[in-house]
């Protein structure tokens, strides 16, 4: 069923994101939800989390149904790596204390 576009008034298909008349956007595109996106936001969430914080935002904010699955799925594999980075820092912090407190003695 076709709708008015609030600029023009001109018909439009309810999913459209811009009217082909005016321009007028209508809504968010959403995320990309191919194998390849989401193997592209599976990798940069878990080896560099930080730059996962992104498309956390953008699948989260702008998608449906399965774009804010996958935006989850970031935002969990973000956690574990932050997660993991602190408890290897940490490790490696206090094997470094140990072998400077060895050389004290």
């Amino acid at each position: 069923m076709d709708s008015l576009c609030p600029e023009c008034k001109s018909q439009i298909s309810p999913d459209f994101n811009f009217c082909p008349n005016c321009g007028k956007k209508f809504k968010d595109a959403y995320a990309p939800i191919s194998i390849s996106a989401q193997i592209v936001v599976y990798f940069v969430s878990l080896f560099v989390p930080p730059f996962g914080l992104w498309y956390i935002y953008k699948y989260l904010k702008n998608g449906g149904e399965t774009q804010k699955k996958i935006g989850w799925a970031a935002l969990i594999l973000t956690v574990i790596s932050i997660g993991l980075t602190v408890w290897s820092a940490e490790i490696l912090i206090s094997t470094v204390n140990q072998a400077l407190m060895g050389l004290n003695y």
